[in-house]
């Protein structure tokens, strides 16, 4: 299947600096996106949460703005929205404006990127110090179950850390360690800038040569390198609450790794929609649950495939048995050809959607450009369609190695439930 894809402008400024103008006539909307490999794992140790405390002081005002309102203002007052993301491996800054306005609106954008005032820091400290309590619990334990997962499947790696940081870590963002983060990871060698909308590829093009050529190179940031899993992990977090939420993780591929496309498959055939196997076994049939899910997201060196749920507490071993069973059964009842036909047409379908939104194109091609992966839509429906059922047996043997899964829950379970629940990863075995 081939399709009419949006056409694709590249610069490559004087700093290394990417630029991508992605020409969509058919919208009204425009999208800037700005990627920066200014994440959490490329935090310093001791600075845990600082690129995701940068992103908040990007609000406060430049020295155009000079102010959470007057910033806000100005992107407003054309019709635009200013939003920005901290994620573990790179910064997102997102501009959304109406497409006559775009040109107009840049420049702001660029004033957020280039100089943020850092004034107000104190304020902003308030507001993520809420942000970080909301995961934990009045004694200061960590209770967001999605955290909780990752520190038992990294441990102490950056890839475990919160990405907010924590409360004493917070303390210690000032002026001059906000400036030299801004410094080191605002650089053109770590940033991708991508445009999409009824655009005019020339003109974005020269505007950003004028608002960011002059950025600094740079290079790109080191991040220590993920060590790996000798053994099978488990975490329990008691939290007083209605249900126990679990979740089960298992190391995966990285982003650019053979068996990537394979695994991705793999995830369509285990989640994707009420009939595959996950929620039909889990809710369908059994009814354990209100809902249940399963994703893969990806990093240049790792991976990980998650399975959440939540569920009454005293269903909870039922419940994790259950969904081993439907993990394992990826090795032990490989995917019909029935099964991986409908998973290839429903990821092709998913993919091509993202072509209707300009800020799910500007998105894709921005992190695509970041990551070296499938350069656009139809390169990655092409890999995923050309997945052999030998790819996808290799790929469910190399995703099921018991010293790659972490099993984690966060709720009230009774001695006896725990020690159950830990034993039930030598089912991987």
């Amino acid at each position: 299947m081939t399709v009419n894809l949006p056409p694709v402008e590249r610069a490559t400024l004087g700093n290394g600096l990417r630029v991508l103008a992605v020409r969509a006539p058919s919208v009204s909307l425009s999208v800037a996106e700005i990627v920066t490999l200014a994440g959490s794992r490329f935090d310093p140790p001791e600075l845990g949460g600082i690129s995701h405390f940068l992103e908040h002081m990007l609000y406060r005002g430049t020295p155009t703005h000079p102010g959470p309102h007057e910033l806000s203002l100005a992107f407003e007052e054309l019709g635009g929205s200013l939003e920005a993301a901290t994620y573990v491996d790179r910064g997102s800054i997102v501009l959304e404006v109406p497409g006559e306005n775009l040109l107009a609106s840049l420049p702001h954008l660029f004033d957020v990127y280039r100089h943020p005032l850092l004034d107000g820091i104190a304020i902003e400290r308030d507001i993520v110090r809420e942000e970080i309590l909301e995961t934990l619990d009045e004694a200061g334990l960590l209770i967001d179950a999605d955290e909780v997962s990752r520190r038992a499947t990294f441990g102490d790696h950056p890839l475990g850390r919160p990405i907010a940081g924590t409360v004493d870590a917070l303390a210690r963002f000032d002026r001059s360690r906000l400036a030299e983060h801004h410094r080191r990871c605002y650089v053109g060698a770590a940033t991708v800038l991508c445009v999409a909308g009824p655009l005019d590829p020339t003109q974005v093009i020269r505007s950003v040569e004028a608002g960011l050529g002059s950025v600094a190179r740079g290079a790109v940031e080191p991040s220590p390198e993920v060590e790996p899993s000798t053994a099978p992990r488990f975490d329990f977090v008691p939290h007083v609450a209605s249900q126990t939420s679990v979740r089960l993780a298992l190391r995966a591929p990285g982003a650019n790794a053979p068996l990537e496309a394979a695994t991705e498959l793999l995830l369509h055939v285990l989640d994707d929609g009420m009939s595959t196997r996950l929620y039909h076994r889990i809710c369908n049939t059994l009814g354990l649950c209100y809902d249940v899910g399963a994703y893969y997201e990806t990093w240049n060196d790792v991976g990980i495939v998650e399975l959440w749920a939540e569920a009454a507490h005293e269903r909870v071993e039922q419940l994790v048995d259950e969904i081993i069973s439907v993990v394992l059964a990826l090795r032990d009842q490989p995917p019909s050809p029935d099964e991986i036909d409908r998973a290839k047409k429903r990821s092709r379908w998913q993919l091509m959607q993202l072509l209707d939104e300009p800020g799910e194109i500007a998105s894709f091609y921005g992190h695509a450009e970041l990551t070296a992966t499938a350069a656009d839509p139809q390169e990655r429906a092409l890999q995923i369609e050309a997945v052999t059922p030998a790819e996808l047996r290799q790929a469910a043997e190399a995703l099921l190695r018991p010293n790659q899964i972490a099993l984690s829950c966060v709720g009230q379970q009774p001695r006896r439930s725990r020690d159950r629940l830990h034993r039930a990863l030598e089912r991987f075995a």
